[in-house]
């Protein structure tokens, strides 16, 4: 039997433990932001797309809603990039989108409207590549060459090259390169496919390819040394999401909805889920090595859908489960929660969700594994208060 002194020691050991798992754990919605004096003037919510490797920085689009007789209007043609930092908030950067983000946050990625564009509408249609160097827009396609529209869907770690989608010969994918520029790379004979989604940093892309009829979607990885590879069988996985910095894994969703990861050692996995996880998974962001996925899983818990993290050694994990129960972040209103990127340490997670504001991107920060840490030191704390 403890003494009191030992029972009051315990109590306040306890609280400590509290406080170690909740320390460190946060979840910051992004919010939007206001712009005014132009056509498409109004309210922006924020829709991100990528978090870089140092967990800094957050890109993507901001959507223009507009309440009108209580209606809410949408424009296809009011989107603005913007980056987030925690230190400098919402930045606008004009009429475009943000796609891609490089480790540290100093070279941005996506598609952005010209000074020159032909008809000066801000049409979304005349958008061309562009890159952002300490938040200047870098324009790679000039109007005045007469060349196609088109846009970067990632961008590598380390911001040497990019990838993205062309108006060219149809929709054709588009690389560039700081050593060789901006150039297409033609699909396979007899394909067509959507917009590559992710680069590594050696060049390697990953992109859905159809067959001309559109009935069997596949899987199509790029590398210079063997260009266009079938990667998981044709008809076994019809969605691909990332690729890791390194090259080496590939993450995204197979054709009965459950999320997986390639390797190339170990070909297609579908991710382990534990008792009483929702069925229907998707993987939409891998870090720099591979070693931590995230993505989003439901409906479960009153969710739609969840937001998810996977280790190799700890499996699948929720993230609502992280951060409401073990963090005690308030998580009321939200209905809506995915995961779509991951820091490089795998402690930073970015998302999107529907939630008291509506449509929202988040950022939340979790320790290192939680559980473990509690575990470890209440073991500790049972034997330096146990009478011997």
């Amino acid at each position: 039997m403890l003494s009191r002194g030992k029972r009051v020691a315990g109590l306040v050991v306890l609280l400590w433990l509290q406080g170690v798992a909740s320390a460190g754990i946060s979840f910051q919605p992004l919010g939007g932001f206001e712009i005014t004096g132009t056509r498409y003037e109004g309210y922006y919510k924020t829709e991100a797309y990528a978090l870089s490797g140092d967990g800094s920085t957050v890109v993507g689009e901001g959507q223009l809603f507009r309440v009108r007789q209580d209606s809410v209007f949408s424009s296809p043609d009011a989107t603005r990039g913007f980056v987030w930092t925690s230190s400098l908030g919402l930045i606008d950067l004009g009429p475009g989108s943000v796609q891609g983000v490089n480790q540290d946050g100093s070279v941005l990625a996506g598609r952005s409207i010209p000074p020159d564009s032909p008809s000066g509408s801000g049409h979304l249609a005349e958008s061309v590549p562009t890159l952002w160097r300490d938040q200047l827009p870098e324009y790679l396609i000039a109007f005045s060459q007469g060349l196609v529209y088109g846009g970067f869907a990632g961008l590598s770690a380390d911001g040497s090259r990019a990838v993205g989608l062309s108006t060219a010969q149809g929709l054709t994918p588009l690389r560039w390169s700081d050593s060789q520029g901006l150039g297409l790379q033609p699909w396979p004979v007899g394909g067509q496919g959507r917009a590559p989604t992710d680069v590594a940093d050696d060049g390697a892309f990953v992109s859905e390819r159809f067959d001309p009829t559109r009935s069997n979607p596949y899987e199509q990885l790029w590398t210079e040394d063997e260009g266009w590879r079938l990667i998981l069988g044709s008809g076994a996985f019809i969605e691909v999401a990332a690729i890791s910095d390194d090259g080496h894994v590939v993450v995204g969703r197979s054709q009965d909805f459950r999320a997986y990861r390639w390797t190339e050692a170990e070909g297609g996995m579908l991710l382990e889920h534990p008792a009483g996880f929702p069925r229907q998974s998707r993987t939409l962001g891998v870090n720099h090595d591979g070693s931590v996925i995230v993505g989003a899983a439901g409906p479960a818990d009153g969710f739609r859908e969840i937001p998810f993290i996977w280790t190799e050694k700890q499996g699948i994990r929720s993230l609502v489960d992280i951060l409401a129960i073990e963090g005690g972040v308030d998580l009321s209103g939200w209905v809506t929660l995915e995961a779509i990127d991951v820091s490089d340490d795998g402690r930073t997670i970015l998302g999107r969700g529907f939630g008291p504001n509506g449509t929202e991107s988040w950022v939340a920060v979790i320790p290192e594994p939680v559980s473990g840490v509690v575990l470890l030191l209440g073991s500790l704390w049972v034997v330096g208060t146990r009478r011997i």
